[in-house]
């Protein structure tokens, strides 16, 4: 384990009394008031107990809170009845009694003094103790029913100021059904629009664009760590809304707060809406995924189901109203369930929420009481891989809530003890074969939780269960000893975990922040190549695989929405790391070849993308120029009205530094001269032709793709007869490649590809020539013209090489006078000879012809030391 893991308690032997001393003061204050001061009741301190317990005269209990001595009436039955399922999104507005109450809030700050037709609003944004809340004069806009992680958002009448429509979204998935419900408002209507959690790195450029129909100019500024709140209106002019962004540790608040009167301002905005968004398609995604469900030791469910209610959880007297009441009971035997009570609702019994052997957890949000998320892991039977990642995806504040049944320990890692060592645990690391455990903690606490209790078993009996009644604070540490300093949590589990990548991992970078990197153009942010899918598919080295992501997170503009990473089902640390970057990660069932995953990954991102027309792949082993989407941007549009363009690559085997000299030049070549290799823009049409059924045929060999039309109907449907298929290619390649293994050499047989230096594209904006020109016909003319103005060479000369070219070189410069040099080759043993004096790449074809890249109809075109050169057959 990495000693720099977890600050501030990274060498427990050196600080472990302060923190316990901490621990000691601050639980024993908060016994007297979770206990509601309770006669009779003698609570001690038994300095015997490892990190500290409290007991009652004689007995072992849990910390801070008294636990029940029997089990009798006001023990919850077994669950009964409906069981509600609340999944936040697109909530109707029927939640009275909660409507009511938070209306009750916004009676208290109802300026009276606001004039017919003016409305007081009140909008505020989230603050580290308050949830965030809207207020039309008296009435509250958001139930606490309403208040769920990620963006909320509320449609108002215009008119009567009535509520047409809540919602909420998720953002973890997709921004999609955000973009569609904006579009799907009605003319005037009136938006308010409040996060919650730190979500702004999810909401993509198509969300923010989305949003400035509504008069939001703050929102396309909005990043990771800060709060936004809005009320605009449809068609109000860009910059009219207001707007607040506010850090989410501010201790300040901040909210819209005045009298206000509709229309807001000028509704004249004309901001175009973007058809045929590209996003996941929630359900293809989760079919395949299902093959990755139940392992890891469970899962976390995509809603949270509600039990029966139990006033309380059974607490007598009640919790104080401040607080939240709990219970946990961890069963008696295996014929027993556990149970898990929060907030007066039952979250784990009986055929509630999978509640089960190992480990029952739930999150709650500090600041709305409310679940979050349930999670069982069968932490006896099953790795306890997904447990870590559930618990990975906290967010600071979020309390967490864990019950055991049956055994729990014999699969739980060191790595999730670890991080339950963060959440405030001092018990975690003794849990034992069957003990019962329950605790509650915090994430970005800083002292051991008081709400803990582990009973281990005499023998082969089971233990004596959990059956406790807690009330638990918003806070289980207090404000003055929750976390300052920024942690990259997420991160750090991960280099714990994975501990071969030295440079990612260092102590100095552990807590950097990834997100990715802003458009610095505004005039750019419709540009088309923003809506084009990415997927990069991941080998087997990890360190290689962050080379990649890096380059992709620092493409300015890049929406992560649309980058999934594919990777072997097998090789999960992929997945881990795609996630670090807010990426998606989708582990692929294929052979360990990386071909098959390739091509497998390649069919998942078409059907995960239903609308796409086109994809970026980005193969391993490979990190992308900073300019890779301005490239592909500038030919995006070629490719589409050029349908014999089949692709367009961001590698060129001819880019050696002496053979690739221009970074502004893209050459159109046959499709047969060069297969798809490590990143290249490919459309669905390509892909559905060539490839889909087809791949044992057509693609069984990496980088020797033979990518032809399967039938004489799609041939001709992908081009008219006399066309032949070409790609585009730039002459300075756009991705770094970096030496692969034998293994993949061998496989490939691109040796040749490293045997010197090659060149790569140094500026974040090149501006490509003649993008104009790269349509079948007018390359064709200007091919025409570059041979009448050149300085035509015979290629006998260049074919014996005498000299080497650098000699013919010197030869042929007074005469060349500027223009481009024009070898001629008679046939194709003249041009193997050329491509062998000037060092071209080819490969040798199953008849013995040497296959040259780069080539278009016989022309080769390229610059040698700086010099403008074309190869063309003798006419």
């Amino acid at each position: 384990m990495r000693g720099s893991f977890a600050v501030g308690r990274r060498r427990p032997l050196l600080i472990v009394g302060t923190i316990v001393g901490v621990a000691l003061v601050f639980s024993f204050l908060l016994s007297r008031q979770v206990t509601g001061g309770t006669e009779g009741t003698r609570i001690r301190y038994d300095p015997d107990v490892s990190a500290g317990a409290w007991v009652r005269d004689g007995e072992r209990r849990g910390k801070g809170f008294i636990e029940k001595t029997s089990r009798g009436e006001d023990v919850l039955s077994p669950v009964k009845g409906e069981i509600t399922e609340e999944k936040g999104e697109k909530k109707t507005k029927d939640q009275k009694k909660e409507k009511k109450v938070a209306s009750e809030k916004c009676a208290q700050s109802f300026d009276t003094s606001c004039r017919s037709p003016q409305i007081h609003v009140r909008i505020g944004a989230e603050t580290p103790s308050l949830p965030p809340y809207a207020c039309f004069n008296d009435i509250a806009i958001f139930s606490d029913a309403d208040v769920s992680r990620g963006l909320l958002a509320a449609s108002i009448d215009d008119v009567t100021q009535e509520v047409r429509e809540v919602a909420t979204f998720d953002l973890s998935t997709t921004d999609g059904r955000l973009i569609e419900w904006l579009g799907s408002l009605p003319p005037r209507a009136i938006l308010v629009v409040v996060s919650f959690g730190d979500i702004a790195e999810r909401l993509s450029p198509d969300a923010r664009r989305a949003l400035r129909r509504y008069g939001a100019h703050a929102a396309a500024d909005w990043r990771g760590g800060s709060a936004y709140a809005a009320l605009g209106q449809r068609a109000l002019e860009e910059g009219a809304a207001k707007e607040i962004l506010l850090p989410l540790g501010a201790t300040t608040t901040s909210d819209i707060n005045g009298c206000f009167e509709f229309p807001l301002g000028k509704l004249n905005a004309t901001i175009e809406e973007k058809k045929d968004v590209n996003r996941v398609d929630e359900a293809r995604l989760a079919e395949l995924l299902r093959a990755q469900a139940g392992e890891g030791g469970g899962e976390g469910q995509k809603g949270v189901l509600l039990g029966e209610e139990w006033p309380q959880c059974g607490h007598t007297p009640a919790c104080a109203a401040d607080l939240l009441p709990m219970h946990f009971y961890s069963g008696a035997n295996k014929d027993d369930h556990p149970r898990m009570c929060v907030g007066g609702r039952m979250v784990f019994a009986a055929g509630l929420n999978e509640a089960g052997r190992g480990l029952n957890v739930a999150v709650i949000d500090s600041k709305s009481r409310k679940i979050v998320k349930t999670g069982h892991f069968d932490t006896y039977e099953k790795e306890s891989t997904s447990l870590e990642l559930f618990l990975d995806g906290l967010v600071e504040g979020d309390i967490v809530a864990v019950v055991s049944f049956d055994e729990a320990s014999s699969m739980l890692s060191d790595m999730a003890k670890q991080i339950f060592y963060e959440l405030g645990s001092s018990m975690v690391h003794r849990l034992k074969f069957r003990a019962s455990w329950f605790f509650v903690g915090q994430k970005g606490i800083r002292v051991f939780s008081p709400f803990e209790d582990l009973n281990f078993p005499a023998g082969n009996a089971w233990a004596t269960p959990i059956d406790a009644n807690v009330c638990v604070p918003a806070s289980l540490s207090g404000p003055s000893e929750r976390r300052s300093d920024k942690q990259n949590a997420a991160k750090r589990h991960f280099c714990a975990k994975y501990d071969r990548m030295d440079e990612f991992c260092q102590e100095s970078h552990l807590d950097d922040v990834i997100v990715p990197r802003p458009l610095t153009d505004p005039k750019r942010a419709d540009d088309p190549i923003f809506n084009v899918p990415i997927l990069v598919v991941a080998g087997e080295s990890l360190d290689r695989l962050r080379f990649t992501l890096d380059s992709l997170i620092a493409q300015p503009g890049i929406n992560t929405q649309l980058v999934i990473v594919a990777h072997n089902k097998e090789y999960k640390m992929a997945g881990d790391l795609a996630l670090l970057f807010h990426f998606k990660p989708l582990p692929i069932n294929a052979t360990s070849k990386y071909n098959d995953l390739l091509l497998s990954s390649i069919s998942a991102a078409f059907s995960i993308f239903p609308k796409a027309t086109e994809i970026i792949v980005v193969e391993n082993e490979v990190a992308a120029t900073s300019d890779l989407l301005f490239f592909f941007s500038q030919l995006l549009d070629v490719m589409k009205r050029d349908e014999s363009i089949q692709m367009v690559h961001a590698f060129n085997y001819n880019g050696f530094a002496r053979l690739s000299s221009s970074p502004s030049s893209v050459y159109r070549i046959d499709s047969s001269s060069q297969s798809p290799s490590y990143i290249y823009l490919m459309g669905r049409k390509l892909y559905e032709s060539t490839i889909e059924g087809n791949a044992t045929a057509c693609c069984s060999q990496l980088h020797h793709w033979w990518l032809q039309p399967q039938s004489a109907a799609a041939a001709a449907a992908s081009s008219s007869p006399s066309s032949s298929a070409a790609i585009l290619v730039p002459e300075v390649s756009r991705v770094v490649v970096m030496k692969p293994n034998e293994i993949t050499l061998a496989d490939t047989g691109e040796e040749a590809v490293f045997r010197e230096r090659r060149r790569f594209a140094k500026s974040q904006i090149e501006r490509l020539v003649d993008v104009e020109k790269l349509s079948e016909k007018e390359y064709e003319k200007e091919l025409e013209r570059i041979e009448k103005s050149s300085l035509s060479l015979d290629g006998g000369p260049w074919a014996a090489c005498e000299g080497g070219y650098g000699s013919l070189m010197k030869k042929e410069e007074q005469k060349r006078a500027g223009n481009l040099l024009l070898i001629r080759y008679k046939d194709d043993t003249q041009l193997a000879a050329i491509v062998k004096c000037l060092g071209l790449y080819s490969n040798p074809t199953e008849g013995g012809k040497e296959l040259v890249a780069g080539s278009y109809r016989g022309r080769i075109r390229f610059h040698l030391d700086g010099v403008p050169l074309m190869l063309a057959p003798l006419r």
